[in-house]
């Protein structure tokens, strides 16, 4: 519990990374709301699961060398 708070405070972050970090997640909660076409909404959704699997591959390549 004590690594999930830490990684969420942004006490010691500087005021653009907070607000970038904030205009990022409103964005995140919005667009689900406006969905233009269902096209756009698949191709979003496509985007962010590739960037989630680009992460994971990072993360295993850092840990195995």
């Amino acid at each position: 519990m004590e690594a999930i708070k830490n990684a969420l405070d942004f006490s010691d972050s500087p005021r653009l990374d907070r607000t970038v970090a904030m205009l990022v997640l409103a964005m995140f909660i919005v667009f689900p709301f406006f969905p233009h076409s269902a096209f756009a909404m698949a191709t979003m959704i496509q985007f962010f699961m590739f960037a989630l699997y680009g992460m994971g591959w990072n993360t295993i390549g850092g840990y195995g060398g």
